[in-house]
């Protein structure tokens, strides 16, 4: 448990770095102001309605974001409030669109946030690779859809829907056995047993 002490300290860094970060965005939109006007002058051109729809789908984008790591918390054994979870889908987002680094920054972020709600290091890192996994499995229906798509189209040559299927469906017999592996711990154990003295 932390003393009394650490937390000032805790305070005064969580303060520092938004202090630091609301500078970079400052500085930011100073440099970019030119863009930033001319994008609102298109912005007026534009048909408005798809604009508003924007913000209902992001916000249920984040309930579901949310809904999704308070899923996956339960699993661990920690229980958090879909509000809660909802901030930090929100927190999640801002970090990875600051500090873009392929995920990496979420990672930490995570960790750190949720070290301070009692949830272990391994824990965060735990939901965050189980949260990249179902990514990566889903984007994997939606390439699926398109490449039918994109066969019903005709639009394709005859090559290209060739190398797209074979990579296709090199990634999906990869994930198949991937998962057909990690279901079952004697499975698992002989795998790494065996390339490892291999």
């Amino acid at each position: 448990m932390a003393n009394d002490s650490d937390r000032p300290k805790e305070t005064n860094w969580k303060m520092i770095i938004t202090v630091i970060t609301f500078l970079a965005l400052a500085i930011t939109a100073y440099a970019l102001r030119e863009q930033i006007v001319e994008t609102l002058k298109n912005l007026s051109q534009a048909n408005p309605w798809p604009i508003l729809l924007l913000l209902p789908l992001a916000i249920s984008n984040h309930i579901c974001q949310g809904k999704l790591y308070q899923r996956m918390f339960r699993i661990l054994g920690e229980n958090y409030r879909i509000k809660s979870m909802f901030r930090l889908s929100l927190e999640m987002n801002f970090v990875n669109n600051v500090f873009p680094s392929g995920g990496v920054s979420g990672f930490s972020y995570l960790s750190i946030r949720m070290k301070g709600e009692g949830t272990t290091t391994g824990k965060s890192t735990l939901v965050q690779i189980m949260r990249f996994a179902l990514l990566f499995v889903s984007f994997q229906i939606l390439l699926g859809l398109g490449l039918l798509m994109l066969a019903f189209s005709g639009d394709a040559s005859n090559f290209v829907m060739l190398v797209a299927g074979s990579l296709a469906t090199l990634l999906f017999v990869g994930t198949a056995l991937v998962l057909y592996l990690i279901s079952n711990k004697q499975r698992m154990n002989a795998f790494f047993t065996g390339f490892t003295r291999g």
